[in-house]
Formats: C-alpha cells, structure tokens, sequence
C-alpha cells in the first residue's frame, strides 16, 4: 500500500524558485496573483481558487518580502521589489493560510475548490 506523504500537494511552478517578471503559463485552470503593497498588505487577501490553479505573488512594494504556508509546505524565498515570486498548486480542498515571514502581521488565505 502506497502512503501520500502529504495530504496537501505543493508544487513550484518553477525550479529552485526563480523570479519572473511575469507569469509563466499555468499547467492547469487560470493563474492567480496577490499583489504585495506599498501599504503592508496582500490585495486580494484572501482568494478562492479552483484545486490545480497556479498561484503566484507579485511584490509592488519597495522591500523585499517572503511568503510562507503556515504549515510550512510552502516558501516563496525572498521577492525582489518589482518581482513575481515562483508560484503554487494546491490540489486538495480547504483553506491555507499564508503570511510574510519578513512582516508577520500581513496574512491572508487560499481557500481551494473542487
């Protein structure tokens, strides 16, 4: 019997996590951004995505910022200011929280659907 070593699957849409300047093409749905603001917050804060959606965070702010699952299954690595961070797939069902790790007061949600 094969055991899922997660019940959430996270995938990186791109290797080591580069940064783009834009999305590349999602493999499945549509792609989301967050935008990261000038104001200390994320916009949309909270999202609702279709499981399999890509998920990405745009930094429009001017420091650099790192988004993290709260769960930890997910870490963007630093996003340059101007820059599009690597992006998510969640394909199980729920709501995941996320937070900047350099500024732990901004969080928010993805709240994934079959």
């Amino acid at each position: 019997m094969t055991k899922s070593i997660s019940a959430v699957a996270v995938l990186l849409l791109a290797s080591a996590c580069a940064h783009y300047t834009a999305p590349p093409p999602a493999p499945a749905n549509q792609a989301t951004v967050i935008t990261i603001g000038h104001n200390q917050m994320f916009s949309p804060t909270n999202v609702t995505v279709r499981a399999g959606s890509a998920v990405y965070w745009r930094n429009s702010d001017r420091t650099t910022h790192r988004i993290v699952l709260d769960d930890q299954r997910y870490d963007s690595s630093d996003i340059a200011p101007g820059a599009l961070g690597c992006g998510l797939i969640l394909s199980d069902a729920g709501t995941h929280a996320y937070h900047d790790v350099n500024n732990p007061s901004m969080s928010g949600t993805i709240t994934v659907t079959q």
